[in-house]
């Protein structure tokens, strides 16, 4: 089973349907339960952002195809309880920023119903985002995650729960 949340209006609505493992909610996931100004073009490989324009400008400058939407943010804890979920194989976090908060922010035993989790951190565009991400990934290797980067930056890191798949 898949559980995909997009803040985007057109990619939720282009997602839906397509497949009955797939259950699309068009909203974002972050830190806490609130509501938030999503910035995105979808002329520009579909970036988009919740860190604002005075963060993202640089990658959003095209005023006449820029977009902004009110969205919906969940924290961990209310999409999963929306959703009905017990275990997480895969958590895929790309959530332009918003994965510090989600991370730093999440109870402990929520994250840890994550068997593995693959986050893009966004410190290699945003260096201000640095320590924070370091704190991040802190958190998680206390809490029983193995990291592995896959790349220089903090593009692609896995995390392994070690206690639900313990490495040799």
């Amino acid at each position: 089973r898949v559980l995909a949340c997009e803040p985007v209006p057109e990619l939720a609505a282009a997602l839906q349907g397509r497949s009955a493992q797939v259950t699309v909610l068009q909203g974002a996931v972050g830190g806490a339960d609130s509501t938030a100004f999503f910035d995105y073009d979808l002329t520009k490989n579909k970036t988009g952002s919740m860190m604002g324009l005075e963060v993202v400008g640089g990658l959003l400058n095209e005023a006449s195809t820029l977009k902004r939407v009110s969205v919906q943010v969940m924290s961990l804890q209310t999409l999963f309880l929306r959703t009905g979920v017990e275990r997480v194989g895969l958590l895929k976090v790309d959530i332009e920023g918003a994965e510090l908060d989600l991370i730093l922010k999440s109870p402990q035993e929520l994250l840890q119903r994550c068997d593995q989790l693959t986050i893009e951190f966004h410190d290699f565009w945003y260096p201000e985002l640095s320590e924070r991400t370091e704190q991040a990934k802190a958190r998680l290797r206390s809490l029983g995650f193995h990291m592995i980067r896959f790349t220089p930056n903090n593009k692609d890191v896995l995390f392994i729960n070690s206690r639900s798949l313990p490495l040799s």
